[in-house]
């Protein structure tokens, strides 16, 4: 599925690619629920960099992805849309809309033989007391983790967790916290989100396990190392959500592009291609 495919990519920090599958997905597809899908990654994309009045409207501008649902009463299969929609309204500082829409989802849902959509109600209370009950907050990211592992989505159960690390406003607690989804992310390949979370981890003062020398990671590459080496492999630009990368270190990384997916740091740093 092209909208599959795009979630990847944004997983891996291609971002440009990524948005311009989802752009090609809505723009064929007209509203259904794959469109809805693409339409949630998109709004994602541009929330992540900060312009949450463009993820706003990718929901509902000229397509009104959350009206297809209602008149659709497909709430059952939102495909993130929901939670990605009540962010948005909350960083747009609507939180009478976002807790409005929480409701009608929560309503449209109850009953229905679908296990995914109590996990989303979960991340939208937590979103929803991020700022007013960071305890409670916390609870709610823990629990949809929780769900998500149990219904067989070890991603979103990792996004759960780090929200939950994020939000618990314990600087020791929340490095503890994210030794585990950096762990998943990294073994899903999810390059630009196990990055962000080792950002966090450091600002936090912890630091990752490091059983086999530098950074743990031996002659592989790195996280961080590999989403660079995706970005210069496919000639990917991106300013608007550039890879967490010193200064110190980033010669090194870019000195010559792999093109290779199984590239050693040797092959970067030495020029093998």
């Amino acid at each position: 599925m092209p909208t599959v495919a795009a979630h990847i990519d944004a997983a891996r920090g291609l971002t440009a690619r990524a948005d311009a599958a989802y752009a090609r997905v809505i723009a064929r597809g007209g509203l259904n629920l794959h469109t809805a899908a693409a339409a949630a990654g998109a709004a994602r994309l541009r929330l992540n960099r900060g312009d949450p009045a463009a993820a706003w409207r990718r929901l509902t501008d000229p397509l009104d992805h959350l009206g297809f649902l209602d008149r659709k009463e497909s709430w059952a299969l939102s495909w993130d849309l929901v939670s990605t929609a009540v962010e948005t309204l909350l960083t747009l500082d609507r939180p009478d809309r976002a807790q409005q829409l929480c409701e009608r989802h929560a309503a449209a849902t109850e009953g229905r033989n679908a296990p995914a959509a109590p996990v989303e109600q979960q991340l939208c209370r937590g979103l929803l007391l991020h700022t007013t009950d960071p305890d409670a907050a916390t609870a709610a990211f823990d629990q949809a983790a929780q769900e998500w592992k149990r219904i067989g989505r070890p991603y979103h159960a990792a996004l759960a967790a780090e929200r939950a690390a994020r939000t618990c406003g314990d600087r020791t607690e929340t490095g503890a916290r994210l030794v585990e989804p950096i762990a998943v992310f990294e073994r899903l390949g999810a390059t630009s989100d196990a990055a962000r979370c080792h950002h966090l981890l450091r600002e936090s003062g912890g630091k990752t396990p490091n059983p086999r020398g530098r950074a743990g990671y031996g002659n592989r590459l790195s996280p961080r190392e590999e989403q660079i080496r995706d970005l210069l492999a496919t000639g990917a630009t991106n300013k608007a959500s550039p890879p967490p990368c010193s200064s110190r270190n980033a010669p090194s990384r870019t000195t010559s592009p792999a093109s290779s997916p199984n590239s050693s740091r040797a092959d970067l740093t030495d020029g093998a291609v």
